[in-house]
């Protein structure tokens, strides 16, 4: 049973840090810094997680 379940939530933060990864590949794509670096969504996000 435990091990059930630290599979099934090492799965859903896998398939969160991807969503993550997909957020700021999207973000770099839309919203390039002012110098020319890409925005870094988890700086902005930071004060949530």
């Amino acid at each position: 049973m435990t091990k059930q379940l630290l599979e099934q939530a090492s799965q859903i933060s896998n398939e969160y840090l991807s969503l993550i990864r997909g957020l700021k590949e999207l973000v770099n794509m839309c919203i390039p810094d002012r110098m020319g670096m890409p925005v870094d969504i988890l700086m902005v996000s930071g004060d949530i997680l």
